[in-house]
Order: C-alpha cells, then sequence, then structure tokens
C-alpha cells in the first residue's frame, strides 16, 4: 500500500489508498474497477534517477486521479501530466528543501550545484532542473523548459498548446 501525505493532510479515498505495481514493459498509470495500477518495467533498477523520478510521476497520476486516454485532447493530456510533474517534483523535492539549496546556491554563491543537488535527492539533472524553474516562477511551461534544455521539437504540430501554462495548487 502506497501512502501519501500533501500540504499536512492525508488523501483517504479507498481507491487511492492502494496502489498496485505490475510488470510491464511501459510505464504508465491506469484504473479499472479494482482500482489504481502502475505498470512499469522498473522493479530491477528502482534506485536510479530516472526511475525515481517516473515511478512518482505515475504515482502522481493515480494520487490525483488524472488519467487520461489516446482519445483526450491534447490539452487535456498536457494538463494532466502537468499536474503529475508538479505533484512528483513537491513529493520528491519538498519547496522548503529546495528553498535552502537555492538561498545556499543563489545567494551565498556556494560551490554546490544543481547537479549536486539533483544527486543529494536521486532526481535526474532534467526533473532538478524543472523543480527548480518551477520553484522560482511558479508554474511549468513545458515548450520554455525544453528550449532551454535544449529539446525543442519544431516538427510539432501541436506545440502552440505547450505555451498554456498551468500551475497545479
Amino acid at each position: 500500500m502506497i501512502e501519501h501525505e500533501q500540504n499536512g493532510t492525508s488523501c483517504n479515498r479507498s481507491r487511492k489508498n492502494n496502489i498496485e505495481i505490475i510488470s510491464h514493459k511501459k510505464s504508465l498509470a491506469v484504473l479499472d474497477e479494482d482500482g489504481y495500477h502502475i505498470l512499469t518495467s522498473l522493479f530491477d533498477t528502482c534506485a536510479k534517477p530516472e526511475n525515481i523520478v517516473e515511478l512518482a510521476h505515475e504515482i502522481a497520476h493515480c494520487v490525483l486521479d488524472e488519467l487520461y486516454t489516446f482519445e483526450t485532447s491534447i490539452y487535456e493530456q498536457i494538463k494532466s501530466e502537468t499536474k503529475a510533474l508538479i505533484w512528483s517534483i513537491e513529493y520528491l523535492i519538498p519547496r522548503e528543501e529546495y528553498e535552502e539549496f537555492a538561498e545556499k546556491y543563489f545567494v551565498e554563491h556556494s560551490d554546490i550545484t544543481l547537479w549536486d543537488f539533483a544527486e543529494m535527492y536521486n532526481v535526474t539533472y532534467d526533473f532538478a532542473f524543472i523543480a527548480s524553474f518551477y520553484y522560482q516562477n511558479g508554474y511549468i511551461n513545458l515548450q520554455e523548459i525544453s528550449s532551454i534544455l535544449g529539446r525543442d521539437n519544431d516538427d510539432d504540430d501541436e506545440s502552440d498548446e505547450l505555451n498554456d501554462e498551468y500551475t497545479y495548487e
């Protein structure tokens, strides 16, 4: 059973108190009559930063009840993905701890880097960067972040939809 607490309140919805994790070749969260399930290939490698981030993201979809199908509009999918991303940021790197890091890193100019911060939390550099962006700006803009990280996708016909800033609180 995966239990969580967010902002001092625990989630008590009956279907959310039990998330089954099932071995699968892809990672995704699903809901059926038996409750929430996370399908993942991460069983053998859960300690790797990219796997921790991915699993937290899928747990977020279940906890927030933010699941969608391929028939869901791209706008609604982006909203759901953004909410899951923000939840996973707040879960893996709490705001108070990020602010303590930011004070040392940005104000005191200590020797600690964002790479060091990512290693401290066993998350990827990209995830630490996105968390930093979110905590500094108060929103997530996926297109802006992709551009900063050098991962622009000019071939995406629906990239204009990514310009919508969405903040989950």
